[in-house]
């Protein structure tokens, strides 16, 4: 079927559909819409249908958004029951809240499936909430004018179709028995067995019907209105007509005639480009909680705990970044680092430069007494957070005057902490690391070496570093680590090429450095990951509310394998300073005043996982976490980035996961499971809904800070003597799940 829509803001349209059936939903805002004498308003949510032979004049209230379909009545016909298209009511009752519910959900998905089918070419899941959509206007819509017959036999099918096509004509019974070559009273018997009506009732709302259409879709004379619908003379039109319709003719054209319009009153409204619409879907998405979910999979994994040999993976260091040094003299950022320190011990916290002493005359930033420094690096000593220190490298002629103060500074620090704290430190070089660069690097190199021979130097490498050339002319003054930047979204050209496996873009950056160091035969150089990020939608409208935790759990899995350590921002707002661009899409730990993310509590699962005993890459990862038995479910599924649509093109939504675990000693145990899905630990669906960070009034915090926990179930079984534990979970997408045995006796 050839259908369109649209999403449409309107100030005002009108008109006749001319043949076809159009269907608003309301999905901002709000409008009015005439059909004859009747007005009808419309608020979100609201849906209505306006008849192929109806006109129409839809009126917006302020800023609306509308999301338009037209349905060929033609085409339309034949998905009805005797191929009749019904006349439908225009709008529900009020209170007909669960069927709005219902239709405003099916059309939402078939738009979205329409919007994958413009992208892909594919049309068959479009079809299928086309089919959803036309039975519950059949079921909920239509008027009692419309027939509704029982499933009908062949013969009388094809008795129907004869006579929507004939209908104009005079036809009798007989003609329809002789059609079908059948007997006279076979032929009455079909009707009014199969019906419940007779031939002539039947044949006369078919004319009935098609005559009504005629008189508010033309201006024709009422006489030619009745004669070119098989009526034999006006006088029995005008008396079958009344009997069904309660009007005259006449008075049926005059009540339902929708008036012109002035002619300084042209439509106005605007149409939406694809991405506009594809933007706004989303939001209303957000806003309604509309999901897309499809069939889900499932998997079966066993676990005998007495064969298991502990699997030997190295655990990523954890860093904490955030932007300048400055920052951690901030109230906020001091407390989320405390809170962070104690329930997930961080081992390194990654910030530009040093504070600025200000008050002191001449260049500010590293003089005097260092009281702004000492109260920062004070704090990261108590809360027992190493320092990873980016310097960017100064122009020739500053640099050595620079060098002296970073020297003075540390010498100071050596003072105060003693040298055994300071050789922990790690300096992050930035600058252009060709040949003419070198000599700075070196002289840095052999200058604080003197200060702290054990500290860690390393250097910040981009994909433009040519790192073959550069390690070859420092062969005497070999980094110990790189710090790796490589998340596909700080441009979009590095996007367009990552945007199907981000992941491909970290292992490119680690080989990168691997291939370039093995020409010194024991260099080993440690690599962090200082900025990354996993797939999520492509524009600002669901780059923040697409949850993906399971997406950043099997991101940490996959890494580990490559890199040393890996960094999270602290929060947003901290990137967002650094980029003047708004962040949600980035790893941050807080949203804003200490409002967890879900990496967050992804961590807090991945730490209570302290002893791995066997991982599977379909989302399952055993271990121990002390006397305990940890067991760690997720979910991950992808979506194309070109997709704003978190729903469109994933691959998975829902999987089964059926455990079954052997080799457990008898007793009671307690299981504890904490679960983190889109209800739990995906805030922005609550955070969009109510306005964002404008609207973050307390009460909101609260409730925020309250519904982004992961739910938490308690349970207790009894294990009898080498009996397997069987235990079942469902994740929803990129949902995670941390399972806890405790034996109690």
């Amino acid at each position: 079927m050839e259908y369109q829509f649209v999403l449409r803001k309107v100030q005002k349209m009108s008109g006749r559909p001319e043949g076809r059936l159009l269907c608003f939903l309301v999905l901002e805002g709000a409008a009015e819409l005439r059909i004859a004498a009747e007005k009808v308003p419309l608020q979100a949510n609201d849906f209505a249908l306006v008849n192929p032979f109806q006109n129409y004049e839809l009126t917006g209230n302020g800023e609306n958004l509308l999301m338009l379909l037209r349905l060929p009545a033609d085409e339309l016909s034949a998905y009805f029951p005797a191929g009749r298209l019904p006349i439908f009511q225009n709008v529900l009752p009020a209170a007909d809240s669960e069927i709005k519910k219902s239709i405003s959900e099916v059309l939402t998905r078939l738009t979205v499936a329409e919007l994958t089918r413009i992208k892909s070419g594919k049309s068959l899941e479009a079809e299928q909430y086309l089919f959803a959509f036309l039975q519950l206007i059949e079921k909920d819509f239509p008027s009692r004018e419309a027939l509704q017959p029982p499933v009908l036999s062949e013969r009388l099918a094809g008795a129907l179709q004869y006579l929507q096509q004939h209908f104009r004509e005079t036809i009798s019974l007989q003609t329809i028995a002789s059609e079908l070559n059948i007997s006279y009273y076979h032929a009455s018997h079909l009707f009014t067995e199969e019906l419940g009506i007779s031939f002539s009732h039947y044949l006369n709302q078919i004319r009935l019907e098609h005559a009504a259409a005629d008189l508010l879709h033309s201006e024709a004379p009422i006489l030619r209105v009745a004669l070119e619908n098989g009526f034999a003379n006006v006088k029995t039109f005008y008396r079958s007509f009344k009997s069904v319709y309660k009007l005259t003719p006449k008075a049926y054209r005059e009540q339902h005639e929708t008036a012109e319009l002035p002619a300084d009153s042209a439509d106005e409204y605007h149409d939406l480009s694809a991405k506009e619409a594809i933007e706004r879907l989303a939001n209303y998405l957000v806003g309604q909680d509309i999901s897309l979910e499809r069939a889900a999979s499932s998997e079966a994994f066993q676990l005998t705990l007495g064969d298991a040999v502990p699997a030997q993976t190295a655990a990523l260091k954890r860093i904490v970044r955030l932007g300048q040094a400055e920052n951690g003299l901030r109230a906020n950022v001091t407390r989320e680092l405390r809170l962070l320190q104690q329930t997930q011990h961080f081992e390194f916290a990654a910030f530009h430069g040093f504070c600025r002493e200000e008050y002191f005359e001449g260049d500010a930033s590293l003089t005097g007494g260092y009281l702004l420094n000492n109260q920062w690096f004070d704090f990261l000593q108590e809360v027992g957070l190493t320092p990873l220190i980016e310097l960017e490298l100064p122009r020739a002629e500053a640099f050595s005057s620079w060098l002296d103060q970073v020297a003075a500074l540390l010498l100071h620090f050596r003072r105060r902490y003693g040298l055994a704290a300071l050789e922990r430190w790690h300096f992050l070089l930035t600058a252009d690391f060709s040949v003419p660069g070198a000599p700075q690097y070196r002289t840095f190199y052999r200058r604080i070496k003197k200060i702290a021979p054990a500290c860690a130097i390393g250097i910040d490498c981009w994909e433009e570093t040519d790192l073959q050339a550069f390690l070859s002319e420092q062969r005497n003054y070999l980094p110990t680590f790189f710090g790796i930047e490589a998340d596909p979204y700080r441009d979009p050209e590095t996007k367009k090429v990552y945007s199907q496996d981000f992941r491909r873009l970290q292992k490119e950056m680690a080989d990168a450095v691997q291939t370039a160091a093995r020409q010194f035969p024991d260099y080993r150089p440690v690599l962090f990951l200082l900025d990354w990020n996993t797939l999520a939608g492509e524009d600002d409208a669901l780059s923040g509310t697409f949850f993906r935790s399971a997406l950043i759990l099997e991101s940490l899995a996959a890494y580990a394998a490559d890199y040393s350590a890996i960094s999270f921002w602290l929060d947003v707002k901290v990137k967002e300073q650094l980029t003047n661009q708004r962040q949600e899409h980035s790893m941050s730990l807080f949203l804003y005043e200490g409002l967890k993310r879900p990496v967050y509590f992804v961590l807090e699962f991945l730490s209570a996982v302290q002893e791995i005993i066997q991982t599977d890459s379909r989302g399952v990862i055993f271990g121990r976490s002390g006397h305990e038995l940890a067991i760690l479910l997720y979910n991950s599924s992808y979506i194309d980035p070109e997709s704003s649509i978190s729903s469109i093109e994933i691959e998975k939504v829902t999987k089964q996961f059926t455990l079954h675990l052997a080799g457990l000693p008898a007793g009671t145990y307690q299981i504890r499971r904490c679960r983190l899905d889109k209800d739990h630990g995906g805030i922005y669906n609550d955070w969009l809904r109510t306005g964002g960070v404008m609207d973050l009034t307390p009460e909101l915090f609260a409730y925020l800070d309250a519904v982004i926990h992961p739910a938490l179930d308690f349970q207790k079984r009894s294990i009898s003597e080498r009996e397997p534990l069987h235990l079942e979970a469902t994740l929803t997408l990129n949902a995670c799940e941390l399972i806890l045995l405790t034996k109690q006796d």
